[in-house]
């Protein structure tokens, strides 16, 4: 029943020790005999157990490696996002800046003295600095505060975005097979779907990303983060500024995961190290 899937399993490992069992010349079977028998019988007896417990340790194991690509699809999200709001940032107008920034050093410096008014003193050279002038202490306050509210509007908040999970979702009413799904502040992609299956790739157990899958993920995630901005900031774009805003997002995200490809797969493969590795005994004696 799990002959090829469960045997053939690159992390069951171990032996199983029998008596009067003798191959073919062959060395692809065994000769009939009543210890032949026996010896399938009891293989045949602890299949569904032993099938049992290599699917819970793997799904364990897939759990652990999901969460490390979810991190680094969140982190190609906030990429994504910094790059969306210097886009949408308006240009800063360095003229109308710098008009106000003398017009408050004008304001402050009415009525005072400089060097080359009182002929170039050494003496103010040489202090370096002067007591506050008389009469420009509140406007200098003044033009200080102006300062720190226009620095404090002009930060740039932190790039956050929606959390990514992958995992298996169901179908929908009409039976219909969704890539993914928003629940909250989270963007859930279907690791059922058939796109996402045909794209992932396994090795000896180990689940491998690849450019492929980083492309399909890219796509899925930036339609996702799209619609919920577009209904969040009520914008309606044309359905050229759409296809333009979806391709540079998508672009953005798979660059983001192409860098980040070689640290990923090292640590996948940490992963797969430490995943398990089943021992059953099997007593034909």
């Amino acid at each position: 029943k799990h002959k090829q899937q469960l045997w053939s399993h690159p992390q069951l490992i171990g032996y199983i020790e029998v008596e009067d069992i003798e191959p073919v010349i062959t060395r692809d079977e065994f000769k009939k005999n009543a210890s032949r028998e026996e010896l399938y019988s009891a293989l045949l007896s602890i299949e569904d157990d032993l099938h049992k417990a290599l699917s819970e340790e793997l799904d364990k194991q897939r759990v652990v490696t999901f969460n490390v690509i979810e991190n680094v699809l969140g982190k190609a999200l906030k990429r994504a996002i910094r790059i969306d709001r210097k886009i949408e940032r308006p240009p800063r107008d360095t003229a109308s800046e710098e008009s106000s920034r003398k017009a408050i050093v004008d304001e402050n410096t009415q009525g005072v003295a400089t060097p080359t008014d009182v002929g170039d003193d050494a003496s103010l050279a040489a202090d370096g600095a002067a007591e506050e002038p008389a009469g420009a202490g509140p406007a200098a306050k003044e033009g200080e505060e102006a300062k720190k509210v226009a620095k404090k509007k002009s930060t740039v908040r932190p790039a956050t975005g929606p959390g990514i999970v992958l995992r298996e979702l169901p179908e929908t009413a009409d039976g219909a097979v969704r890539r993914y799904q928003v629940s909250g502040d989270l963007i859930e992609i279907n690791t059922a779907h058939p796109d996402f299956k045909s794209r992932i790739r396994q090795k000896r157990g180990r689940v491998q990303m690849n450019d492929r899958l980083g492309g399909y993920l890219a796509n899925v995630i930036t339609a996702s983060y799209k619609q919920q901005l577009y209904e969040k900031t009520g914008k309606n774009p044309s359905r050229d500024e759409i296809y333009d805003d979806l391709l540079r997002s998508a672009s953005d995200i798979e660059q983001s995961l192409k860098r980040s490809m070689p640290q990923l797969q090292r640590e996948l493969k940490a992963i797969s190290k430490d995943g398990p590795a089943l021992v059953n005994e099997v007593d034909t004696k």
